[in-house]
């Protein structure tokens, strides 16, 4: 039954792609089909087929076109997080994720903590650490999550994988329950290009004996394999002599042309959009007095929201989700 469930829902993302791309005026629109086709994108495990949806950003919110509510928002960001979470692009997660967290409202929503948790993850896994929010994020949800075994995972982090995994372990349970063991789990497994990282700031050469004793790992090939691999993403700039010595070097960052016309044009058309949005809005009379009550009754949340979507019963981000 479960899987006849989930067969049907399959058959619905083309035709659920098709209205969210043709029924609003511009990419650019969210509407409640928006949601919805995320959700069932997420629940089926088909993230790739969500990613021509994902990929317009969301400048425009007309109520006249859809009954949205708060929560669609809420939970197209976080369904988008999540599928870029399992599809590894994580600079797309942390953004869509933020988006959620930091989404206004007096009383936070419950999915806006599971994002911020997820966020946490996601940050650990891109920048070895977990950024401050920003300013407007609900000062509530911040407090929340210090209270979580997210928080210690994060204050902990980065450490060798024994030490993280002794961590991990004592709130193993949580991380299950919350169905987020798979992310935790390669935030462990990053762990020791972040803690290499580190020894670049301190030393300009060191041999691959040494590196493994400071990272935690007992094979030298290992630690040359994760260095390669460093070297090849461009994590780091550094050469392996025969004997087994590591160099590090320091390098400037060079961009072509093209790259710097690219990213020209792309700022110049965002400041275009955002100087029209302004625009409209200031224009707008139901805008202006609700900026003079500092009141948005129509974008208050009317309830919490937690995912169980799954037609089996279980959270959308189980542990295999992102292995």
């Amino acid at each position: 039954m479960v899987q006849a469930a989930g067969e049907n829902l399959k058959l619905i993302l083309g035709p659920l792609r098709d209205l969210a791309t043709r029924y609003p005026p511009t990419p650019s629109h969210l509407t409640t089909l928006h949601p919805i086709f995320l959700t069932a994108c997420v629940t089926t495990r088909h993230f790739a087929t969500a990613l021509p949806i994902l990929s317009s950003p969301i400048f425009n919110i007309d109520t006249s076109l859809s009954e949205l509510s708060y929560n669609d928002n809420l939970i197209y960001h976080y369904a988008g997080g999540v599928a870029f979470g399992a599809l590894k692009r994580w600079r797309e997660a942390e953004e869509f994720l933020e988006i959620c967290v930091t989404a206004p409202g007096q009383i936070p929503a419950a999915i806006q903590l599971e994002a911020l948790k997820k966020l946490t993850l996601v940050q650990l896994i891109l920048y070895g650490k977990a950024t401050a929010p920003p300013k407007y994020t609900n000062p509530t949800l911040i407090r929340m999550l210090k209270n979580t075994s997210y928080h210690t995972l994060a204050k902990a982090y980065p450490q060798t994988i024994s030490s993280l995994t002794a961590t991990v372990y004592r709130d193993i349970d949580i991380f299950k329950a919350e169905q987020n063991l798979g992310l935790v789990q390669q935030v462990i497994q990053r762990a020791p290009r972040w803690l290499i990282r580190r020894l670049t700031l301190t030393y300009l050469t060191l041999g691959l004996g040494d590196i493994a004793k400071e990272v935690g790992i007992e094979s030298e090939e290992e630690v040359r394999a994760v260095v390669v691999s460093m070297v090849e993403s461009e994590d780091i700039n550094a050469s392996i002599s025969v004997d087994g010595t590591v160099t590090f070097t320091t390098s400037t960052a060079q961009f072509s042309k093209a790259e710097i016309d690219k990213a020209v044009a792309q700022a110049q058309a965002q400041s275009q959009l955002l100087q029209e949005l302004e625009r409209t809005m200031n224009s707008s009379k139901e805008y202006l007095v609700k900026a003079i009550k500092h009141k948005d009754d129509a974008w208050g949340p009317d309830e919490d929201v937690m995912f169980n979507t799954h037609p089996g019963g279980s959270s959308w981000a189980d542990e295999n989700l992102y292995s």
